[in-house]
């Protein structure tokens, strides 16, 4: 198994000297030029429309989100990104809602009862028999996957925020019609190392964003510039008026037919409001933050003091 590992390792190094993944259409370069800002209204209000749809002008009724879920990992890229070197088992996600706080929690298997989480972006670890402890070296997959998994799970509202949400034209996918936007944080359309692209496929006929591909820049993967991901959303159920997708399909690269996920979470149960605060905020003296990310590392040092910026 390692000799495939390498190699992978050394076809993503030859990647980070490639061009940049950009997710744009044939169909959103071809009319850009000339009519931007009505792809721009076009794409932002069937973005608003889908999340209302979803029920998403609920979430922020809600103070934080917890789900259990099973994971499986497959293929060597699926196992290569795998944060928590665990598969096939239960977890326990929880969350509070509109920031990157969270904890994960392993529920079966060898490492039951272990947890890992974020705290105002510094990274923790625990037992259900000793308190999280901030000193131990950072897990650099974990302290990435966590505010991931709860950033998908919130997706239709993050996007929402987004400065430039532009309409990116109609595609049909495993035998569904959808309808394309392409989101943003950078000030235009090209794609960059700074800003992930995501390029959201909204259903014809339910009105949910049902599909996504995505950048991702961050995280610690060798030439992840150069690549992108899918994740296909299903078996959508109501949760107090918020229509969650309980199961979420992650696809290296582009949605085909027939092709296999690296990654599947099937969600069995989803609740709002049920997480204690000092499960969330362990450490009391910490700057809360809701979205937004750090300009830099924060020093072990550095108390509650430290830079950060939007989302």
């Amino acid at each position: 198994m390692r000799y495939p590992i390498i190699m992978l390792l050394a076809i993503g190094l030859a990647l980070q000297g490639c061009r940049t993944v950009d997710l744009r259409t044939p169909y959103l370069k071809e009319n850009l030029t000339y009519d931007s800002h009505e792809l721009e209204t076009k794409g932002t209000g069937l973005l608003e429309t889908s999340w209302k749809l979803q029920g998403m002008d609920r979430l922020m009724s809600h103070s934080s989100i917890q789900f259990v879920g099973h994971e499986a990992w497959r293929s060597l890229i699926g196992k290569l990104g795998n944060p928590w070197r665990l598969n096939n088992e239960l977890l326990q996600f929880e969350y509070a809602i509109n920031t990157f706080d969270g904890r994960v929690t392993v529920l079966s298997g060898r490492k039951t009862g272990t947890y890992f989480g974020l705290q105002s972006w510094q990274y923790y670890e625990g037992n259900e028999r000793t308190p999280p402890d901030f000193n131990v070296k950072k897990d650099k997959k974990k302290a990435f996957a966590i505010p991931t998994f709860h950033y998908l799970t919130e997706l239709p509202n993050r996007l929402k925020n987004a400065p430039l949400k532009l309409y990116a034209g109609t595609t049909t996918v495993l035998g569904k019609d959808y309808e394309m936007v392409l989101v943003t944080w950078g000030t235009n359309s090209e794609p960059t190392k700074a800003h992930d692209q995501y390029l959201v496929y909204i259903s014809k006929e339910t009105g949910l964003m049902e599909l996504v591909s995505y950048s991702a820049h961050e995280g610690y993967l060798p030439g992840r510039h150069s690549f992108y991901g899918s994740i296909r959303y299903s078996d959508f159920k109501k949760v107090e008026g918020i229509l969650i997708p309980m199961k979420h399909e992650t696809l290296f690269g582009k949605i085909k037919k027939n092709k296999k996920p690296i990654h599947t979470l099937e969600i069995k149960s989803f609740l709002f409001d049920g997480v204690a605060n000092e499960v969330l905020y362990p450490k009391k003296d910490l700057y809360k933050t809701t979205d937004e990310k750090p300009k830099k590392s924060i020093s072990k040092s550095s108390g509650n003091k430290y830079e950060i910026f939007k989302q």
